[in-house]
């Protein structure tokens, strides 16, 4: 494994509240890992070696990855729902969720799994570059209409 996942903190911070009908994440039934068949380095966009040794990568972008199966990507739409009732807005964002891992533990379960570390460890690794480091993360909500 490329990376290891950092222990999320035991304590919830002040001001997040645990979400109603929450579940327990389990990854025999949520995960589903599928790598992209796609990464495309930044020499394929017309860098030179010498602009590429100055970046800390040398992948451009790569294609989807797949983490969630059906069942989970159902759980975490429900659940995303719940959290858009406590959007805010920003000047950069319009619509965001923030600490959705400190108020789910569905949200929060995927995180310490040691399979899902190695699994996002080998995205970059497949194409030469450094191993991912992830995210508690943020939800971005499509604004109101």
């Amino acid at each position: 494994m490329l990376a290891n996942p950092l222990d999320f903190p035991h304590d919830r911070p002040d001001g997040f509240a645990p979400i109603e009908d929450d579940e327990d994440f389990d990854p025999r039934r949520h995960l589903a890992l599928e790598a992209s068949d796609t990464v495309v380095p930044l020499s394929a966009l017309g860098y030179s070696e010498a602009e590429i040794a100055r970046c800390a990568s040398p992948v451009a972008v790569t294609g989807a990855c797949r983490i969630l199966s059906e069942e989970g990507v159902a759980v975490l739409q429900r659940i995303c729902r719940r959290l858009e009732r406590d959007a805010t807005e920003g000047r950069r964002i319009a619509r965001m969720v923030r600490g959705g891992a400190h108020r789910s533990r569905f949200i929060r379960g995927p995180l310490p799994q040691p399979e899902v570390t190695g699994f996002v460890s080998t995205v970059p690794d497949a194409a030469g570059a450094a191993p991912c480091r992830r995210s508690w993360g943020t939800s971005t909500m499509r604004p109101p209409t």
